[in-house]
């Protein structure tokens, strides 16, 4: 799949704001509604500080006992809105799996650039991993999920060469891709790029679909079926990149979800097939962690 079969209409295809206009506030409003209840019932550990910036910060929501993993997620917004405060309801999902949640947080452009984000974002898992312990999840595991632009930054972080930061790349034990964009050129021809400042030299280093996954965890991928082709097509494209490089690839279209109900069908409820696959990545870990 190439975006040029759809250059004709780049603002429709590829600017969710355009293809479902009315979906954005209705959901951010229920998102929102429910992160509130989930602080309330399960008391985050809040603002831990994984790096400089002034949204380098976290939560975490603890899980009843001790867990193999921790699920790390980070929101969408298209890398210029969107916070982790309106995240939390992710949260309850994982608590009935018995996993701890660190719910991220990560500057935004245009005062950053998009290369900033990904290493925030690379630096942020890598410290939710080395303090796993404290967070709840001793073998420190990580199981990661995102929305939209949090999609793409999981992707990067299964290309990333763990090693070279003296890691090793198993504590990644899969990932959960809902509604992403995995390859950046597109952007170029939106107007969300007044924001996000993308520029034709940057492409390449941040579209997941020129880097694939270096870890052969398993992937599941997620997408509305009320979403644009051009947008569901990127999905089924990073599916066979993800496939080609070993991973266990699942593929969900969701029947009359658009891009912005898809946070809470992935992440509602632990019955959900996003749920289920991250349930099933869980299962797969060794028992000594």
């Amino acid at each position: 799949m190439s975006w040029i079969e759809y250059r004709n209409n780049p603002e429709w295809q590829f600017n969710p704001q355009v293809t479902t206009p009315e979906g954005r506030d209705a959901a951010e409003r229920e998102r929102n509604t429910r992160s509130e209840q989930v602080r309330t019932q399960l008391r985050p550990e809040t603002d831990l500080r994984y790096g400089p910036g002034p949204r380098q910060l976290l939560d975490c929501f603890p899980a009843a006992a001790a867990a193999p993993a921790i699920h790390v997620y980070f929101h969408g917004g298209y890398w210029r809105r969107g916070d982790k405060a309106g995240s939390g309801f992710v949260a309850h999902a994982s608590h009935a799996l018995g996993l701890p949640t660190a719910v991220m947080g990560y500057d935004l452009c245009p005062d950053v650039t998009l290369a900033q984000i990904v290493a925030q974002a690379l630096d942020g898992i890598e410290w939710v991993h080395r303090n796993a312990r404290r967070l709840g999840a001793p073998s420190g595991r990580v199981i990661l999920s995102g929305h939209s632009a949090g999609a793409q930054l999981c992707a990067m972080a299964l290309s990333c060469d763990w090693r070279a930061r003296e890691l090793d790349p198993a504590f990644l034990a899969g990932a959960a891709l809902i509604s992403g964009i995995y390859e950046l050129e597109p952007v170029l021809h939106i107007s969300v790029n007044e924001q996000v400042r993308l520029s034709s030299g940057d492409v390449a280093a941040v579209s997941p679909m020129q880097h694939p996954p270096r870890r052969r965890a398993p992937v599941a991928l997620a997408v509305g079926g009320r979403e644009s082709p051009g947008w569901i097509d990127q999905t089924r494209a990073y599916a066979a990149i993800c496939e080609g490089a070993g991973c266990a690839t699942e593929v969900f279209v969701m029947p009359g979800e658009d891009h912005y109900s898809m946070t809470l069908a992935a992440h509602g409820a632990a019955n959900t097939p996003v749920m289920r696959a991250i349930a099933g990545m869980l299962a797969s870990i060794p028992p000594s962690g």
